[in-house]
């Protein structure tokens, strides 16, 4: 072969491959991303195209770069028709040949299929894609997060193909019983009682509406807000740092908190109001905080960021519930109902539950993850208002919900053990499971939020890489069947894992890209993105995660 130039130094269809990148970035469902949070995701089809560029030859001339950018064109297209990765493999593998044919004599035997490494493989779509197009892949990763990632994805899915699939959704189901068995009282089902005479007057002068007695309501989320006591010695009213208390705002349907002062009492309660318009709620929803500075609502007290950052460090920052979100069976839309409505399930006893984190921790020895976050004031700003410790950025319930399920998931993994699965496929299940896991802890902090306008719904932690500050947050229900819950992690991550592809699997590592574990020449290619700068946020974020998730080590 003359030209050993590849198709990547010569022509790719970058607009084509641009356009699928943005499809696949659309769907919802199914993405190997949905494995597991990673902020430098890249698209497969765009890996798929830089890993066969970087292998196959170019064309002799100009002429042939029509057929082969059609090619491409094709192959790129999200999700991918498997004929055309045959063909793929199959072109990668003649010009391997051809190539290898040229070499010397101890180098051409080594093997028919090229060799791609990937030393900053991340979230994997570099190997993946690899390995789909018939290469002997390699993923190094420095990251144990990304490590875990590769694992699940690169190794187990690749090995085990939809059984792995299968096998999630098996125990995945049993964990939850167990779950819902042992904590279950924390999130009980609410009843609407009927309003009273007084209450449905109120409801239709504001246009709200009126529900049967005793309808029994799926609680989705708890909304909460942070308090401070007022900094003015003769008032120490409790200061609600909510910055706004939309709950739904679309056309025809105006829903939000209101706030009613009892000045005797020096607390605040909260009311639902509904109307059909913005005006017929009859204030503004977005008075609030702004940047932690609030106004005392007894004395107009400005309680300013650095007093709340004083009371946060000295432990003296609370929180009081804003409202309960439920669902409504046989119906669209969210049911909001306000911390008198919830009943019991507004009712939560941080004592008690820290009574029930000891015991567990005293049972099972798993204990809540008490490092301190590091002092990075770029990314982390929980500290500045004394959330300290990774512990410190879940409220009990939550920590203890992110506890048991840890429990369940190592009782599980040494079940599968049990029953005769071998010990890699144990740790396949285990390690599934513990994404599942991150994933819950991603959207069950006291960090995540309440999008009111896209859907009603809990929004992860992790939205960014960096760690604001929340003000009012959202707390979700575990058990919930819908998104940002143990059952619908199962059913997203299940159906990635599924869609990944049984075949040959990727060899994944772990180390550092300035120290290789392998001899001269022995890559064909080495296809990554890099790191762009030096992020010390993204080597420790995760940290909580790893140490709720060890079940995999075990």
């Amino acid at each position: 072969m003359n030209d050993d130039r590849r198709l990547i130094e010569d022509y790719i269809p970058l607009r084509a491959i641009s356009e699928e990148a943005a499809r696949e970035k659309g769907d919802p469902k199914g993405k190997i991303a949905a494995i597991h949070l990673w902020w430098a995701r890249r698209p497969i089809t765009a890996a798929r195209a830089a890993v066969y560029g970087a292998l196959a030859p170019a064309p002799e001339g100009k002429n042939g770069r029509g057929g082969r950018s059609r090619f491409v064109t094709e192959l790129c297209r999200y999700p991918g028709d498997p004929a055309k990765f045959a063909a793929a493999e199959d072109h990668i593998l003649t010009a391997h040949a051809l190539r290898l044919a040229t070499m010397p004599h101890d180098v051409g035997k080594r093997t028919a299929r090229p060799r791609v490494l990937d030393p900053f493989a991340g979230g994997g779509s570099i190997p993946l894609e690899a390995a789909r197009l018939g290469c002997d892949a390699y993923a190094l990763e420095l990251n144990p997060v990304a490590h875990l990632i590769q694992l699940v994805t690169l190794d187990y899915a690749r090995q085990y193909g939809p059984a792995l699939a299968d096998e999630l959704s098996r125990w995945g189901e049993i964990i939850l019983q167990r779950a819902k068995t042992e904590i279950g009282d924390l999130y009980p089902t609410p009843s609407l009682a009927a309003p009273t005479p007084e209450e449905r007057g109120q409801l239709r002068l504001e246009g709200g509406m009126d529900h049967k007695t005793g309808e029994v309501l799926a609680p989705v989320a708890y909304l909460w807000t942070r308090i401070v006591r007022c900094k003015r010695p003769n008032c120490g009213g409790e200061v609600p740092l909510v910055r706004q208390t939309w709950l739904c705002r679309k056309k025809g349907r105006m829903v939000a908190v209101r706030a009613e002062v009892d000045a005797a009492a020096k607390i605040v309660r909260y009311h639902i109001v509904e109307a059909k318009t913005e005006s017929g709620l009859g204030f503004d929803p977005q008075e609030g905080s702004t940047g932690g500075n609030a106004t005392c609502p007894f004395c107009r007290t400005v309680t300013d960021s650095e007093h709340v950052k004083a009371e946060g460090r000295a432990g003296r920052l609370g929180r009081t519930l804003l409202a309960v979100v439920c669902t409504k069976p046989g119906s669209q839309g969210k049911v909001f109902l306000s911390p008198e409505q919830g009943g019991p399930a507004a009712i939560v006893d941080d004592s008690k539950i820290a009574q029930r984190i000891e015991t567990l921790t005293q049972e099972t020895g798993i204990t809540p993850p008490e490092e301190a976050l590091e002092n990075d004031r770029r990314n982390l700003w929980p500290q500045l208002y004394g959330l300290t410790r990774w512990s410190d950025l879940f409220t009990p319930r939550q920590l203890l919900s992110l506890l048991v399920f840890t429990k369940h998931i190592r009782k599980a993994h040494a079940e599968i053990l049990q029953s005769g699965y071998n010990a890699d496929r144990g740790r396949a299940v285990a390690a599934a499971l513990t994404c599942v896991l991150d994933r819950l802890a991603d959207f069950n902090s006291s960090l995540c939020r309440f999008a009111y306008i896209d859907g009603e719904r809990v929004v992860n932690t992790f939205s960014r890489g960096a760690l604001p500050m929340t003000w009012d947050f959202a707390e979700t229900n575990p058990f919930n069947p819908n998104s940002a819950s143990w059952p619908a992690g199962i059913k997203t991550v299940a159906a990635a894992l599924a869609n990944v592809g049984q075949g040959s699997p990727v060899i994944v590592l772990r180390g550092s890209a300035t120290e290789l574990p392998f001899e001269a020449e022995f890559f064909d290619a080495i296809v990554t993105d890099p790191p762009y700068y030096d992020n010390n946020f993204l080597r420790q974020p995760f940290g909580l995660l790893l140490r709720l998730g060890q079940a995999s080590d075990r």
